[in-house]
């Protein structure tokens, strides 16, 4: 089963009670589902053990190191509702894993809709991994030192952390 993951803030997602079957709160759809040109960024995996693979993918793309969760939504699912995937290079100093992210294309109101009730199904699933400040400081660590990842290639502010350790 191929898993699309994208970073997401929980807290935002459990303003509401989801987990009875409350509607997510518009802060939500609007912080977590935050479009540019109406395209979402996800990386692809193909099994729960390539998790760790994209989160250093997303975590090295990022200008500061900080706690997020992720979400594992079901492709298949997405592309039934007729939501447009397309491969797009990703932004991410872990360059093997570049042609790994995708776009989700030409989205509006009605496929947001399905987006966000696909995310709430994630949620409900347990299908949603906290990745704690700590935690991102051991897999970036684990990424230098097997090679996956060069340090001079991070964000200053995420670099300047093991320059100094």
């Amino acid at each position: 089963m191929s898993l699309l993951i994208r970073k997401i803030q929980l807290s935002k997602w459990m303003q509401n009670d989801i987990k009875r079957g409350a509607p997510p709160s518009a802060d939500a759809i609007t912080h977590c589902t935050k479009t540019q040109y109406n395209t979402l960024s996800v990386w692809s995996i193909n099994a729960d053990h390539d998790l760790t693979d994209a989160v250093l993918a997303i975590a090295t793309g990022a200008h500061h190191l900080e706690t997020f969760d992720v979400v594992k939504l079901n492709r298949n699912s997405l592309e039934q509702g007729g939501l447009s995937i397309e491969n797009v290079p990703g932004e991410t100093a872990y360059h093997d894993f570049i042609q790994k992210h995708y776009d989700i294309q030409k989205l509006d109101i009605r496929s947001l809709t399905l987006l966000s009730e696909e995310i709430v199904r994630a949620i409900r699933d347990e299908q949603c991994i906290r990745y704690t400040k700590g935690a991102l400081k051991k897999l970036l660590r684990a990424g230098i030192d097997e090679g996956k990842i060069s340090c001079d290639d991070l964000a200053p502010d995420v670099k300047k952390i093991f320059v100094e350790s």
